[in-house]
């Protein structure tokens, strides 16, 4: 949606202040249409975001099953057991205020994160977009957060960000030393037409910083005869420190970056469509000695059913599991992985039984 509104601005706005667009009816009722389209799908988005990750932030912060009921305990008058359950209670109030202050702080986890903030940030500026329509501009931005692809030029970026401004920081020195040569000696050179400034030491700065960058050290004017070879001299130094050395190094911070990442990425989805998420068998095995990957990942090996038994597992209490889920649950709660098989059935039986080893004498 924010695209075509986009695109019915970009060929209907001829003014600054978009004063022509309500004189367009065509385009208003379009900017318009779209634009409480795009507002009402984004807010059923964020209460669909919402509702999402509720119930992990109940899980997490619900309270660890109790391996016995203190109810089944006879309260008898002046006993052990009344002692019993009255330490029972009180730890069991105890409890219900941690998880009530578990719970809050799980909300709080959902409801103010970097997540939520942008959802809230990507809903103001759309309100504001109703209201001012050069806004909807900014809303096209969503894209990268929307592409893994275009997440990681962002990211390419920032994952090296004090890396990248120290070295920036660098070339800011290495201006400001150009800049005071150029102010001492050769102050005459900045032409004044062209906006090129050196009044003073900060505006000549400010202009070597500004052009002698983006101009590739051309922001002096050509020089005489008797400053011909001191000048040549400045402005090699100036293009190949600067524009020749820095920049590149920049650039290939960046570029090195933006490269891990790509091939991390592409390691993970190598494994994702290749590998088997159970056993970890490589899919050409699995093709040739099964009957296929579809019916290995539905069917033998389904990463659904084996969530499903780890939340059925998790949700029972120790002393009603059997032999096998009391071990997966203990590896389980040790974050262990060691119950995941290595392999299948099917691919055992292609593979036929292994040779018994004969006993040496």
């Amino acid at each position: 949606m924010t695209l075509l509104i986009n695109i019915t601005l970009l060929y209907t706005i001829r003014n600054p202040d978009f004063s022509d667009l309500k004189e367009n009816v065509v385009a208003f009722t379009l900017v318009v249409f779209f634009g409480i389209i795009q507002l009402s799908a984004y807010i059923s988005c964020f209460f669909f975001h919402l509702i999402e990750y509720y119930p992990q932030v109940l899980a997490q912060g619900r309270p660890s099953i109790k391996e016995f009921d203190m109810e089944e305990f006879a309260t008898i008058k002046d006993s052990d057991s009344q002692i019993m359950n009255s330490l029972h209670e009180t730890r069991m109030s105890g409890e219900e205020k941690d998880y009530a202050s578990k719970l809050q702080s799980k909300m709080n986890e959902v409801l103010l994160n970097f997540e939520t903030y942008y959802q809230y940030g990507y809903f103001l500026v759309s309100i504001l977009a109703v209201y001012e329509p050069v806004f909807y501009a900014f809303l096209l931005l969503d894209i990268i957060k929307q592409t893994p692809e275009l997440a990681n030029v962002l990211k390419a970026i920032t994952i090296n960000f004090r890396q990248l401004l120290l070295t920036m920081w660098l070339g800011v020195i290495l201006i400001y030393l150009f800049s005071v040569v150029s102010f001492v000696f050769y102050a005459t050179y900045y032409d004044l037409e062209r906006g090129l400034y050196c009044y003073n030491l900060w505006n000549c700065f400010f202009t070597t910083l500004n052009i002698g960058v983006r101009s590739g050290g051309g922001h002096m004017g050509v020089p005489e005869k008797e400053d011909y070879w001191y000048r040549m001299l400045l402005d090699m130094c100036f293009y190949l420190v600067l524009i020749v050395i820095l920049l590149n190094i920049i650039f290939g911070i960046i570029i090195d970056a933006f490269a891990e990442l790509r091939d991390q990425r592409t390691a993970v989805l190598e494994d994702v469509f290749n590998k088997c998420y159970i056993c970890g068998q490589d899919r050409s095995l699995i093709e040739q000695k099964t009957k296929g990957w579809s019916a290995h990942f539905l069917l033998e090996h389904s990463p659904f059913a084996y969530l499903s038994f780890l939340v059925y597992i998790s949700d029972k209490k120790v002393s009603d599991c059997s032999g096998l889920e009391k071990h997966v649950k203990e590896l389980y709660d040790s974050k262990s992985s060691e119950f995941m098989p290595k392999t299948s059935i099917s691919i055992q039986e292609f593979d036929g039984p292994e040779p018994e080893k004969k006993e040496e004498n």
